[in-house]
């Protein structure tokens, strides 16, 4: 196995056979060649290579695979066909509490795990200290599992897995578990890993937490990969899934499929027949080069094209980040045309100030049927059309990633004695 690969699946598989009966599994095995169960493929051909370091979101709809694919990745279920290699050591925190002896107490138990993690007793109680002050559960670490609640079983479950100091941490859904501050103190804990190299694998319905930790999303449907990549573009293709199986009306029968990227290179670009982004360029960037300073005026012209009965139509441009998370954006319904041409052609222009600390963004442009804020389907969306660094000026005043025009003032205080 390639040392820089910490996972890799060939081909992988997983079958399960359903029972009307329980009688029918022993007639299946006294009386063979009469087959007396249903076949159900859990996962069908997953092929999948994760580098290290790398962090991988699993999305799907329940049933999907996810947690049969974790299984596979953990060790604790077999595949039916195809091959896997692991790279390095594991924690997984496949769903609550696994692992753990309900009888044990909760000292017992990290000793307990924390061997199966192949650690030894000495290197547990050095680490013994951080992951009781991580749990936060105070003299409940010496009680009976059994007896704790469902957000200090996470909290136990979760201060064990990143206090190992894994090479690869595995977790399925914790994240949702717990009051706010305990999933603070979480993100954070995966920041630090992350920071040190661990690969991460993380399982969650939240499309949110998983664009915020994750730099590609694996979308899993009915067993099989639907979808891998930037995490923007696949999470699009799974709202845009959800959305053709619940049948919105806004959809209007119209079929979403994948389009022609202008960015020439791996992006999305999705939407219908309906209307294409033509171009989008810099208009007070004469060379294209695309690099501004903090404060400057930013101008983008968008070019599309539409039939002229598109129901609708408006114009967006999203500004995001490496990790294609939303920063601010703007849309523009555009004006009804009466025309007797079969498609008309419009421009629009987006003026911005690069309000932002330095770094390297992107632009998104999508042609839409847009009838509200939340209700709308992209006619042509251009992921990662263009991008722009910006670089920092020795006058830059504000706080944070992006300057909100937060402004303040001083007022005379009224005197006092106390202090």
């Amino acid at each position: 196995m390639v040392e820089e690969i910490a996972i890799s699946l060939r081909n992988v598989s997983k079958l399960y056979k359903r029972y009307h009966r329980p009688v029918d599994r022993l007639k299946e095995i006294l009386l063979p060649g009469k087959p007396r169960a249903e076949i159900f493929w859990a996962l069908r051909d997953i092929t999948l290579e994760v580098p290290k370091g790398e962090r991988v979101g699993i999305i799907g709809r329940n049933g999907a695979g996810k947690s049969t694919l974790l299984q596979i990745i953990a060790g604790t279920l077999t595949p039916t066909t195809g091959e896997i290699a692991v790279n390095g050591r594991m924690s997984a925190l496949l769903e609550l509490g696994s692992g753990f002896d309900p009888e044990f107490t909760g000292r017992e138990n990290i000793f307990f795990s924390g061997r199966l993690l192949g650690l030894e007793k000495e290197e547990i109680e050095s680490k013994f200290d951080d992951i009781s002050a991580f749990a936060d559960i105070e003299d409940f670490i010496d009680q009976p599992v059994k007896t704790y609640s469902s957000g200090m079983y996470v909290r136990l479950a979760f201060a064990l897995a990143v206090n190992v100091n894994p090479d690869i941490l595995i977790v399925d859904e914790a994240l949702s578990v717990g009051d706010a501050a305990f999933q603070f103190k979480s993100f954070r804990r995966l920041e630090k890993l992350m920071e040190a190299g661990a690969t991460v694998i993380l399982v969650s319905h939240d499309i949110g937490a998983i664009k915020s930790v994750c730099d590609q999303i694996l979308y899993l449907q009915n067993g099989t990969l639907r979808a891998f990549g930037n995490t923007d573009e696949v999470a699009e293709i799974y709202f845009l899934d959800i959305q053709s199986q619940q049948k919105l009306d806004s959809l209007q029968g119209q079929f979403v499929k994948a389009k022609k990227s202008l960015s020439g290179k791996k992006r999305l670009a999705l939407g219908t027949d309906e209307g294409k982004v033509l171009d989008v360029r810099f208009i007070n960037d004469s060379d294209q080069s695309g690099i501004f300073y903090t404060g400057d005026q930013i101008l983008i012209e968008v070019i599309v094209e539409h039939l002229s009965s598109l129901q609708n139509p408006s114009v967006s441009l999203s500004i995001e980040d490496r990790r294609s998370l939303p920063i601010s954006g703007k849309y523009i319904k555009l004006t009804k045309i009466r025309s007797n041409l079969e498609i008309v052609r419009r421009r629009v222009i987006f003026r911005f100030q690069a309000g932002l600390i330095e770094g390297i963004y992107f632009l998104t442009v999508r042609l839409e049927s847009r009838q509200s804020d939340k209700m709308f389907y992209p006619v042509d969306k251009q992921a990662g059309v263009l991008s722009f660094k910006v670089l920092d000026t020795e006058d830059k005043d504000f706080l944070g990633i992006a300057d909100l025009k937060i402004n303040s003032y001083e007022e005379e205080a009224t005197n006092t004695n106390s202090m």
